[in-house]
């Protein structure tokens, strides 16, 4: 019996997508009716007659029913494994839909003990001293707030930045921290006024903690990817930067990818890792670069459209609420903050980051820097660019987070293309409590998106999960509006429009993955990665972007999430 069809079928798409309006964030920021994808890959974008007129007997059909399609959303820096280590059942929230008061606080602590067994650790995140009452008004958290309810137990507790730790006496005797026990460069254990440790262990102090934290095996990290990898599929998210990979964390997303393949299954998000050389999340030095890449060949780009390597992760300083983050503006108790790197002062941790990226630079690895204060940023900038001057490549190094960013950095970065990874969404977050200590105007220069670019300056959008929600939704709203959480509009004169908001989450960061041939937009040639929405965002009010449906997420041709709206047929 002869086809109806005059495909073969061993020519036909997979699938047609269709019956909605396809948003391709192409150069053009061009719309589309159909789509038809075939192992993996798009092969043909436009009109419906078109797209249809390449149908065969196996080709199956998603029919949007009027809903919207975008390029899958590249989350370009967060952090995969310690998301998975901070999600139950392996730790306790402490956020605020829990902890509004010391006496919340200490339920959830209570509930804690009374589920392990004695001398097990307690592990929490998320506490936020601007959510609890009694530290929002000016209290410390002290060991004597917890001692009595956790006695055996050692806890160590995380405030919601992941720069700041709280642990208990049972802790610090495992630790070893005591009245002379002294922090390393970069860190402060903070102690009372008769010298004792009070619990708060703030940056590279951390490493007291963490060293000693017993450490997740390849069964429970698995389980634990898998039971909670859903919320980022659930937003659309196809592809991430996992930044702060520790040489165990890779390990461990090598044998997750090579057993899923195994196994025939879909693997439900591209990954491009940040390799970090050192124990701790805020770790990075010369040392102990210098040693691993004598052994290491591999450089950024290696590996798979699903598993690469990106490069080196770096964290040069801290953050603002903590008064950690090397800024020219000086916080309320006129301190500066400074870089976290090893050095006696500010010169000579300049020139440890300098040679951190003389280093990358020349054995061919793409290098970022957590930097979340303007003078940090200057420091990173002026490095890249001293190398990038002197030999040219195409490494693509960049800064991370640059809350603040001088002028003359964004003079270095669009001349010598360096661009930077931001996160917009910790303005709603985190705008209120800076207006309120900074003043309106400073917290209002934060995040210059405008004036970036303004001057030819790249920038990506992420959301440094679990940090905050990986939601590019609220995201893209407020780059676009600048609102605080409490409504705050905050420096509407950075404000971009929604075509730039939603190429930072797509186009852009596949630029930064050295992927930009492959995926951040739909056309011919490129990766089958899409998101389906509810409502259109190119025309919604952008005060209601964060309130649209994800129906589903599709990687590599494969429907990961679904919402169960719409089906493939």
């Amino acid at each position: 019996m002869e086809s109806k069809y005059s495909i073969p079928d061993i020519l036909a798409p997979d699938l047609i997508i269709r019956n909605g309006k396809i948003v391709t964030v192409d150069k053009d920021f061009s719309f589309a009716e159909a789509v038809a994808v075939k192992n993996g890959r798009i092969v043909g974008v436009g009109a419906l007659e078109d797209v249809e007129a390449l149908r065969g007997a196996p080709t199956k059909t998603l029919d949007l029913k009027g809903n919207v399609l975008i390029p899958g959303i590249n989350d370009s820096h967060l952090h995969i494994v310690l998301a998975l280590e901070s999600m139950p059942p392996r730790k306790y929230s402490f956020g605020p839909e829990r902890v509004r008061s010391m006496a919340d606080f200490r339920e959830v602590l209570k509930e804690a003990v009374s589920n392990s067994k004695p001398g097990q650790w307690i592990n929490g995140v998320d506490y936020n001293p601007g959510a609890i009452k009694e530290l929002y008004e000016g209290k410390k958290l002290h060991k004597e707030d917890v001692d009595d309810i956790s006695p055996e137990n050692p806890i160590y507790i995380t405030e919601f930045g992941y720069h700041t730790g709280f642990v208990n006496s049972a802790a610090m005797k495992l630790a070893g921290i005591d009245r002379n026990t002294q922090a390393p460069v970069g860190g402060t254990i903070v102690k009372d006024e008769n010298g004792e440790p009070t619990g708060l262990l703030l940056e590279r102090a951390l490493e007291f903690a963490t060293k000693i934290q017993p450490k997740a095996s390849y069964a429970e990290m698995r389980e634990a990817f898998e039971q909670n990898i859903s919320e980022l599929t659930k937003y659309g998210i196809t592809s991430v930067t996992s930044c702060n990979d520790r040489p165990y964390d890779i390990n461990f997303f090598s044998n997750l990818y090579r057993d899923y393949a195994k196994e025939g299954k879909h693997f439900p998000v591209r990954i491009t890792t940040m390799m970090l050389w050192a124990d701790t999340i805020m770790g990075g030095s010369i040392d102990r670069i210098e040693e691993a890449l004598k052994y290491v060949g591999v450089t950024t780009g290696f590996g798979s459209d699903f598993l690469r390597i990106g490069g080196i992760k770096v964290v040069a300083d801290g953050i603002p609420p903590q008064k950690t983050a090397w800024t020219s503006i000086p916080y309320e108790d006129g301190t500066h903050g400074s870089l976290s790197l090893d050095g006696a002062n500010d010169e000579e941790k300049v020139e440890h980051l300098n040679k951190i990226v003389d280093i990358c630079h020349e054995m061919g690895y793409q290098v970022c820097f957590h930097t979340s204060g303007d003078l940090a940023v200057k420091a990173a900038v002026d490095a890249m660019s001293r190398v990038l001057e002197a030999e040219p490549k195409d490494l693509r190094h960049y800064p991370i987070h640059g809350d603040w960013v001088m002028e003359e950095s964004m003079d270095k970065m669009a001349k010598y293309n360096i661009p930077l990874n931001t996160q917009v969404d910790i303005l709603y977050e985190l705008g209120d409590d800076t207006a309120k200590r900074l003043g309106l105007e400073i917290a209002g220069e934060q995040w210059p998106l405008k004036q970036m670019l303004d001057k030819g300056v790249r920038f990506f959008n992420s959301s440094d999960w679990p940090i905050c929600a990986p939601d590019w939704r609220r995201g893209v709203q407020t780059a676009i509006v600048r609102e605080t959480r409490g409504g705050l509009v905050c420096g509407p004169h950075q404000a971009i429009n929604l075509e730039q908001a939603l190429r930072s989450y797509t186009s852009e960061p596949a630029w930064q993955d050295h992927m930009e041939d492959r995926k951040g937009s739909i056309a011919v040639g490129m990766l089958a990665d899409f998101a389906v929405l509810g409502e259109d965002i190119t025309t919604i009010d952008p005060h209601k972007i964060e309130e649209v449906q994800v129906h589903m997420s599709i990687v590599d041709g494969n429907v990961i999430f679904t919402d169960g709206v719409l089906n493939v047929e």
